[in-house]
């Protein structure tokens, strides 16, 4: 989408060709290769396109329209920034739990933000109120498709995003000794990619002092699987 209107399709056989020279620009650091996608006025006048070819600069896309160039730039926009049609998230009571997931695998288009119950403990088990999530590839996979998986209950993958977190004790169950509210943790496991989630407390491991919630959540899957 371009605002609320559609996006032309009109270059998308292009797409390949462009992921290819992307994919050679990462492998091969000694080639300089520069991706332009010109329209016919800055091709007719030749002086932009011939530029963005020759020009000692560390762009390496460039987007060429008449006499005007676009390199791509990432910008964080606040939320009063983004159009209202595209706006749907909302604030949550301090209460609730809400969990990611999705209406079905296949497409990142299905995700979506559903309030769900408080997780019930065991008594060997701990709440976390989750500060930060781990992205891993195992989750791209199961969103697209791609991870084999037989369950279609709710224990099913795609259901369940999020393999490692970092966050902070708020309850503990009956026989937990090892864990206090308000014990900074990290852990792994499936599903937590939510507000609050449970963890056996055996499986749970403290955040050093000096290391933060957002760093502590990158490191189950490397150092503790």
């Amino acid at each position: 989408m371009q605002g609320d209107q559609p996006m032309s399709l009109s270059g998308l056989s292009e797409s390949a060709l462009i992921g290819i020279s992307r994919t050679m620009a990462n492998e091969f650091k000694g080639l300089s290769i520069r991706l332009i996608d010109a329209d016919t006025r800055s091709l007719q006048s030749g002086i932009t396109t011939s530029d963005a070819v020759l020009e000692e600069t560390a762009e390496t896309e460039f987007v060429l329209r008449g006499a005007e160039r676009y390199v791509p730039r990432l910008e964080q926009l606040a939320l009063h920034e983004v159009a209202p049609s595209r706006r749907t998230l909302e604030t949550a009571r301090d209460s609730s739990n809400f969990a990611v997931t999705m209406t079905g695998p296949g497409t990142i288009d299905n995700i979506v933000l559903r309030e769900i119950a408080d997780p019930e403990l065991a008594p060997n088990e701990v709440m976390v109120e989750v500060a930060a999530v781990g992205l891993n590839f195992r989750d791209i996979m199961a969103a697209t498709s791609i991870l084999p998986d037989e369950l279609e209950n709710d224990e099913a993958y795609w259901r369940n995003l999020g393999l490692e977190f970092a966050g902070t004790v708020r309850k503990v169950g009956d026989r937990v000794t090892n864990l206090k509210p308000g014990d900074r943790i990290m852990g792994m496991g499936k599903g937590y990619l939510r507000r609050f989630a449970k963890i056996r407390a055996d499986l749970a491991m403290r955040v050093p002092d000096g290391i933060d919630l957002i760093e502590a959540a990158t490191l189950p899957t490397a150092f503790l699987a």
